[in-house]
């Protein structure tokens, strides 16, 4: 967009051009503003059909602070969210605007208030429509001690909005300061849905992405700590003092070559280098792996019947969830979390080793997923309280349909009796249930 706004032409009237030669240099996806028209809306479709570029997510800008105009914008936007979703989005990535683009004016606290509450019915609703809000912040949002920015993050709830992480933004606004990208990184990790790489030397604007003033190999170090799992868009941009040596083409082909390389431990399907019809292919190969050996007397399904006293058809029920669960660790872009029954299927599966480790991780995920029980405390019961609640809204975006609530029940039942079962050898003891009226006293 800014080479065509510095050459004099729209960026509209060379999209179909930009996107195919995108795709010749190893791009896979396109995250654009959304379309304002219908013939706009095409023209984008017909672009990315003939590039076979996939739109895993969409930018906007939207005026949310002034509360007399909120619920307008908020509208509007859901309005506009179908073209999105008819275009293959599952991420709304949104900027709250400023009072002023080229101004230093910041909001004051009502409108914080007002932006909070917009963001917050926007996220509800972009969620039942199977779309994740994301927000991104520019350099304005850290002025004032980052006062907006911290505030969006800390009082939206996380599994109604999640994070874009624009780190050169965030560097230049807090004074060229890679400590200030560190603490926020290592803060909001987990809330990471999307990414946006460009890179700067000594703050100036860079135009290919590489070793630079923001260390992106440790934020991607960082961030696979919580199996991020998002999108990831190149955003090359220059200033008047940025030394051009080459092309803007031969800038994003270089730039994805280094931005292959410190995402080489990961296997995302909408990382820069993969499309999103991966995702389907990994979805149905998670999906059709068979835990059941045709040989076996006693399959997994029914030793893990047998193991918890359920019915083989209840047991083959939790089977497929558990594969479901494992789908939503790779492509729900933040850390997740099972029910208790799906856990129990994820502790038999690892007992078989081989097949864990290589059937289905290397040969199905493409990456480990390990086990991470609670170190205890309650931290970390507020952790996985909320891993869990943001796992229920991801199922529902990514299924379609809600989880069934007799093997995914809602956070407070999940949690309400943890840790208090216990391995019982029932040939040497009776189980009787205690009756209900003792269930006041446990309160």
């Amino acid at each position: 967009m800014q080479a065509c706004s510095r050459q004099g032409v729209r960026l509209e009237d060379r999209l179909e051009q930009i996107l195919c030669g995108l795709a010749r240099h190893g791009y896979k996806a396109w995250e654009p503003f959304l379309p304002a028209t219908e013939a706009e809306t095409e023209a984008l479709r017909g672009a990315l059909d003939k590039s076979g570029l996939t739109m895993p997510s969409y930018y906007q800008n939207l005026r949310l602070h002034e509360p007399g105009e909120n619920e307008a914008v908020v509208q509007q936007a859901l309005e506009q969210a179908e073209t999105g979703l008819q275009l293959g989005a599952r991420w709304a990535v949104v900027n709250a605007e400023p009072i002023n683009w080229s101004g230093t004016k910041d909001k004051n606290d009502k409108q914080l208030a007002a932006q909070v509450e917009a963001l917050t019915v926007l996220g509800q609703e972009m969620t039942r429509k199977g779309l994740r809000l994301v927000l991104h912040a520019h350099d304005a949002e850290m002025r004032l001690a980052a006062r907006e920015f911290y505030h969006m993050l800390e009082a939206v709830p996380p599994e109604t909005m999640s994070y874009c992480l624009d780190a050169d933004w965030l560097f230049k606004g807090a004074g060229n300061s890679w400590l200030a990208v560190r603490d926020i990184v290592d803060r909001y990790a987990a809330r990471v849905a999307v990414v946006h790489l460009r890179q700067c030397h000594e703050g100036v604007w860079a135009e290919k992405l590489d070793e630079g003033d923001i260390d992106y190999a440790w934020i991607v170090a960082r961030l696979e700590r919580e199996r991020f799992n998002g999108p990831v868009h190149m955003e090359i941009a220059t200033a008047e003092e940025t030394p051009i040596t080459m092309d803007r083409m031969e800038a994003h082909r270089e730039s994805l070559n280094y931005a292959t390389q410190i995402f080489a431990k990961t296997t995302s399907s909408n990382r820069v280098g993969l499309s999103g019809s991966a995702e389907s292919d990994l979805l149905e190969r998670i999906m059709a792996f068979e835990l059941d050996e045709p040989s076996s007397q006693l399959p997994f399904t029914a030793r893990l019947a047998r193991e918890q006293g359920w019915t083989t058809v209840f047991s083959g029920r939790v089977v497929t969830e558990y594969k479901r669960f494992a789908a939503l660790a790779m492509l729900a872009g933040h850390p997740v979390t099972p029910s208790e029954q799906v856990d129990q299927a994820w502790h038999l599966h690892l007992l078989y080793t081989r097949n864990y480790w290589n059937a289905f991780c290397r040969d199905v995920l493409g990456q480990e997923l390990h086990h991470g029980p609670t170190a205890g405390g309650s931290d970390e019961n507020e952790k996985f309280h909320d891993w869990y609640g943001r796992s229920l809204s991801s199922y529902h975006r990514i299924f379609g349909e809600h989880p069934p609530n007799d093997i995914w029940p809602s956070p407070a039942l999940r949690f309400a009796n943890a840790g208090s079962g216990k391995w019982v050898d029932t040939s040497k003891f009776w189980l009787v249930p205690k009756p209900g009226f003792l269930d006041k006293f446990r309160r």
